[in-house]
């Protein structure tokens, strides 16, 4: 191997991780959430303060309690009871986020928001027992379709390339194969369509 050719694998791991890192679940969620409070509030500020509320239930504090143990993990270990207990107990913190913002009377698009991210952690929950679909790609593809609804179609010109980009980082890091990188994807586009859209209308 010359040297070109190494250095072109470490910068590939380099901005594969970057990539996977910035574009996670948890950044992800938070960000999304802040600017579905900031879009549907009258007051964008106190918005963005109801979505991080809902930010915190549903991805800063089951990311919180659960750092030792996605620390201890052993490599290669998707598929493991960790993983699982893992998305089980974001499970249970989002759940609990939605009955207080409910009851607080967050705007119902942030609540309808964090919602469908419940259902995205329930169904990735249940197939994260047999299998590991990649759950980078299902929250990039599940809040790409949330801000398409919000915005239009033309965002897709910047999310479709954004989704691609993170499932091709989940891949070159070894850390999920090109099929459950897909099929994270076609599960959160289900998910976002179905719930969202259904549950936005509705309110």
């Amino acid at each position: 191997m010359s040297l070109d050719q190494a250095n072109g694998i470490v910068l590939r791991h380099r901005l594969a991780t970057a990539v996977a890192t910035v574009f996670a679940p948890v950044p992800l969620g938070v960000a999304l959430l802040a600017f579905v409070g900031w879009r549907s509030a009258p007051q964008p500020l106190t918005g963005v303060g109801w979505g991080m509320l809902a930010a915190f239930f549903a991805a800063g504090l089951p990311f919180a309690i659960t750092r030792r143990l996605r620390a201890d993990r052993p490599g290669g270990g998707h598929a493991s009871r960790r993983r699982v207990a893992y998305l089980a107990i974001a499970l249970a913190s989002a759940t609990a986020g939605i009955a207080l913002l409910t009851l607080l009377g967050a705007p119902s698009l942030v609540v309808v928001a964090t919602v469908t991210m419940m259902v995205g952690l329930l169904a990735a929950l249940l197939v994260n027992t047999k299998w590991a679909i990649s759950n980078h790609t299902a929250a990039a593809a599940g809040g790409a379709v949330i801000l398409t609804m919000m915005l239009g179609p033309l965002v897709l010109v910047v999310l479709g390339p954004l989704v691609a980009a993170v499932a091709w980082a989940r891949v070159a890091l070894k850390l999920h194969t090109p099929s459950q990188a897909a099929a994270g994807i076609a599960l959160g586009t289900a998910v976002a369509a179905g719930v969202f859209s259904l549950l936005a209308t509705s309110t």
